[in-house]
């Protein structure tokens, strides 16, 4: 229980308290309530302590460790500190009025009003009774939010026609924000990485909402003005314009804010004359008998400023021209320092967003004592929010889904799709090229076009700076860009700045982001690109433009064209995509046109000339090989898009190689697009490594050791046959060189689509004579269509390969139809295919026949008996074929049946046609057929009377000491040729 003692020092207050709080006048905020708590007894300041720890005002609550050893004076300077000097005493009061100290609460009440009458006390919103609003006040807030639906509910994007407006929640995705600084290791990797690396770094950034901008963080801070920074494009803009609409539309701080005002410094860049702030209020359509209570309450109020960095007058005015009234009217730029350093509205909250380059100039003058700023960055989409503005954007499944899949394909594009303005350009591209019927993946813009695009796209913003500077800006930035690719540098300072003639007002351009760093015991600051990728842009721009002055190209960086090219042959891959926007950038018809009309630059004429000789270099051993390692030949060639430079390099090219583990759509489409102008091609040789896998599931025997063994790990978004693009390369062949003679496709995950073409060229090519289509799933229809164009008389194949191609006994059949037509075909390998002894006895009715001119077949694991098991009649109906043909077909001069169990009774009845006189065959491989001794003396037979057998394989079978000896005998014997046994 409490003792009455307790509750009579609980109640009392000296009377002499009361005298000292009236006679002393003048005394500061932090005076006034120390002389309000310092005569609190120690058990009352313990519990004015543990209410204050325990309760939010102002959004916001003091630590507990800030309070559990503080004196009354610590008390009275962690409550100025947290809540400022206006806010404190109100704090004080409710506090004190929440422990029944009413007394103590009303004597500071009237010391503040004495001591202080400029500084009116403000309400608690979280602990005072709200005031009740009026009819027409509620009235004047709901026209006011109605009004910001209207106004920011639809948008208009850049290329929008006249009237023509899309709402803002099919161009808004979730972007990443931080409100904490990177370090400098961390922000060089994100800045350098590509593809998955990148979404992976994207993905593991810890991002902040919208709502909790201006929500207390862990330690309980409450920001007064929150700064929003992101480089151009990167959804600064969008953000602003969705916190209106939300909180227009009753999700978002509700409880903060009676009236948001947007101001658009762009805009602001067009007035002239002098307003006051009522005036700038009144603008953003609210109601003029609503000023008043608005003003009353400035703590209610919170101002959008987007887009900082766009005003051109100087916002940094003297102390003494600075305005507090909102009602007088003055200069822009007086009314905007004003607000910026609260002197205007002091209470009101404001989010400003800026680019980062002009973010020093901000920090000044916001960085005050009285000012609490939280800053913030907008790094753009994560991987997942880049599909969802696609879906968004296309309001259609099917098309979002077309253009999502080639745009992950190409790992440049995808990753530039974390810049919005990036993602909309090529949504836009690509929705007008679905809406004409085009195919995504042939018409598709190369990576070049998109970056002129959104250089294009972002000139046509900054119009407010002046073409010139903005073209001067241009040039000092590719000096800058090529300077740092040449010494592999990606952050700039103070010193490269000036060099290139960066550093002037509002002459920093649109494509630099500003870095502070920490180093040692001080802060740096360091600019940067956006990302690499658009330092190399407009390092190769730098490259190709022609020279002008020395007033408008400083200095020229360190290398030229001829040194970068030279370095990336022999020992820079680093600057590989620099090497393909210079080939980009040298398209006459469209990207030089148009660096000519936009920006009145011309190209050096000599480039072109030294790049075509470069590619010539390359191709002169008239062998392209093209591999993970080297890949970029036919992609710098498709970049290009000039026919008639791509002819002229790949005149000679008689053979092309292409080898990696995996290649998407994209890469695809450049190879079809460089090999119509190979015309002297003859052989093409394509091998794709995906994984090994065992194709007849459940038998150990299939296809080869290292079966499940992955041997490379694919990198690149999208693998060959996906959505069939093989089969752009396939109607490639159509048109390339009537040289053409061979063509290996080795497990590229064919298509029907793509055998469909094949096909066509199967009948009508007159110098194809060879064909591997190993480890490509045929099936029995794709068969059937490739066997249609083998028995053509168009068809001039000679050498078959369908080694491991899921061909069963079913196909067969067709097959045997091949042998029976087609007196071209001299070589057929059907390897590691379930073809069974019921296929076997197909194939040999079609090598039984006249016609057939075969020479070679190998059926190696094909899972044939020969008899060796089974029904009776099977037995002999196998036995028979296979005799037959080998005692009829005289052409037939090599079978290969290793890995086939046939066993020693199935090979008696091979021996019986080994043995006929008709019998040509001079290899026979019969290695891994569960063999034994009992054979010896049938295969003893065959080596005494076939004088035509020069080489004979029986490796891994159990043959022993006894069945070899039976061999030596037969080897000497006059009519063995036998001149190799393995």
């Amino acid at each position: 229980m409490t003792s009455s003692k307790a509750i009579s020092s609980w109640s009392f207050v000296p009377f002499f308290r009361l005298y000292i709080l009236v006679m002393d006048m003048n005394r500061t905020v932090k005076e006034i309530l120390l002389d309000a708590l310092q005569e609190l007894l120690e058990d009352q300041l313990k519990a004015f302590k543990w209410r204050l720890k325990n309760t939010k005002h102002y959004e916001r609550k003091i630590p507990a460790a800030k309070l559990e050893k503080a004196d009354v004076i610590d008390v009275v300077d962690c409550m100025c500190h947290f809540y400022g000097e206006s806010k404190a005493p109100t704090v004080c009061i409710s506090v004190l009025e929440s422990i029944n100290l009413k007394d103590v609460a009303d004597d500071l009440k009237k010391a503040v009003e004495n001591d202080q009458p400029e500084a009116s006390l403000e309400e608690d919103v979280e602990h005072q009774p709200k005031r009740q609003k009026t009819a027409s006040e509620t009235e004047y807030r709901l026209e006011y939010r109605n009004y910001i639906k209207k106004t920011f509910r639809v948008m208009k994007d850049p290329n929008s026609l006249l009237g023509e407006c899309v709402p803002l929640m099919e161009r808004y995705s979730e972007l990443i924000i931080l409100d904490k600084h990177r370090p400098e290791k961390d922000r060089k990797h994100e800045i350098r990485t590509l593809g998955s690396r990148h979404d992976k770094i994207m993905r593991n950034h810890c991002s902040i909402t919208i709502q909790k901008l201006l929500q207390p963080d862990e330690s309980g801070f409450i920001p007064d003005v929150v700064v929003l920074q992101g480089a151009a494009g990167i959804g600064k803009t969008m953000t602003a314009r969705r916190i209106m609409l939300d909180w227009a539309c009753g999700e978002l701080y509700q409880d903060l804010f009676d009236y948001v005002f947007y101001i658009h410094c762009r805009g602001m860049n067009l007035g002239t004359e002098e307003k006051s702030m009522a005036d700038i209020i009144l603008a953003q359509g609210a109601n003029e008998d609503a000023i008043k209570g608005m003003l009353r309450n400035p703590q209610k109020l919170l101002f959008v400023i987007d887009g900082f960095d766009e005003l051109r007058f100087s916002i940094d005015q003297p102390e003494d021209c600075l305005c507090s009234d909102p009602r007088k009217k003055a200069s822009l730029s007086v009314l905007l320092s004003s607000l910026f350093r609260k002197r205007l509205l002091p209470k009101s909250c404001l989010v400003i967003t800026t680019r980062p380059t002009a973010l020093l100039k901000l920090r000044l003058l916001l960085e005050t004592e009285t000012l609490s700023v939280r800053y913030a960055e907008i790094l753009g989409f994560s991987p997942e929010d880049r599909k969802e503005y696609f879906h968004k954007f296309f309001q259609n499944e099917e098309q979002a889904r077309k253009a999502l899949q080639v745009v992950e394909q190409n790992e440049i594009l995808f990753t530039m799709c974390f810049v919005p303005i990036v993602c909309w350009i090529i949504c836009t591209v690509m929705k007008q090229q679905l809406d004409r019927g085009e195919d995504l993946v042939q018409t598709s813009n190369t990576v070049t076009a998109v970056y002129m695009l959104y250089l294009s796209s972002l000139f046509k913003s900054s119009k407010t700076h002046g073409k010139r500077l903005v073209e001067t800006n241009l040039r000092g930035l590719c000096s800058l860009a090529a300077d740092g690719i040449w010494k592999q540098e990606i952050l700039f300072g103070e010193e490269e700045i000036q060099k290139y003639g960066l550093d002037q007002e509002d002459s920093l351009p649109l494509f630099l982001n500003e870095n502070i760093f920490k180093r040692d015991i001080e802060c740096i600051c360091a600019y940067s690109f956006l990302h690499l990728s658009f330092q190399e842009f407009f390092a190769a721009l730098s490259y190709v433009l022609e020279e002008e002055n020395e007033a408008l190209n400083p200095e020229k960086p360190n290398c030229d064209v001829k040194a970068v090219l030279d370095s990336y042959r022999t020992s820079r891959p680093d600057l590989a995509l620099t090497v393909r926007f210079l080939f980009g950038l040298l398209n006459e018809e469209e990207r030089m046109r148009n660096l000519k009309e936009k920006f009145g630059w011309k190209m050096s004429p000599k480039i072109k000339e030294l790049l075509l000789q470069w590619v010539k270099n390359t191709t002169k051993t008239k062998i392209v090989r093209i591999s993970e390692r080297n890949p970029e030949l036919f992609a710098l060639l498709y970049e290009l898009q000039d026919e008639d430079f791509v002819k002229s390099s790949l005149d000679t090219v008689t053979e092309v190689e292409l080898n990696a583990s995996s290649f998407s759509e994209i890469d695809v489409v450049n190879l079809s697009f460089c090999l119509n102008y190979c015309h002297n091609l003859e052989v093409l040789n394509v091998e794709h490594y995906e994984y090994k896998h065992n194709v007849f599931e459940g038998d150990d025997h299939y296809p080869d050791e290292g079966e499940g063994e992955l041997l490379r790990q694919p990198q690149l978004y999208g693998k060959i046959g996906k959505q069939e693009p093989v089969k752009h390369f396939c109607e490639a062949v159509m048109y390339w060189s009537s040289k053409l003679r061979e063509i290996r496709l080795y497990n590229c995950n064919l298509t029907a689509g793509c055998y469909e073409e094949l096909s066509r060229v199967l009948v009508t090519s007159q110098t194809l004579v060879k064909l591997d289509l190993s480890r490509n799933k045929l099936g029995h229809s794709s068969t059937k269509r490739l066997c249609g164009a083998l028995g053509d008389p168009g068809c001039k194949l000679q050498t078959l390969t369908l080694e491991n191609c899921q061909i069963t006994a079913a196909s067969c059949g067709d097959l045997s139809s091949v042998l029976r037509t087609n007196q071209n075909l001299i070589e057929l390998n059907l390897g590691y295919n379930r073809l069974e002894d019921s296929g076997l006895k197909f194939l040999c009715e079609g090598l039984n026949h006249s016609n057939c001119k075969l020479q070679s077949i190998r059926l190696e694991n094909c899972n044939i008996k020969a008899g060796s098991g089974g029904a009776l009649t099977t037995h002999l109906n196998v036995q028979r074929a296979l005799s037959s043909a080998l005692s009829t077909n005289q052409n037939l001069t090599k079978l290969q049946l290793s890995g086939n169990k046939l066993r020693d009774s199935g090979l008696k009845f091979l021996c019986e046609g080994l043995k006929h006189p008709n019998c040509r065959l001079k290899s026979v491989g019969l290695a891994e057929c569960d063999l034994t001794a009992a054979c010896c003396e049938d295969l003893s037979s065959v080596l005494r009377s076939n004088h035509f057998l020069e080489e004979l394989d029986l490796s891994s079978n159990e043959l022993e000491d006894r069945g070899m000896a039976l061999f030596w005998g037969a080897l000497e014997h006059p009519n063995c040729n036998l001149q190799k046994l393995q």
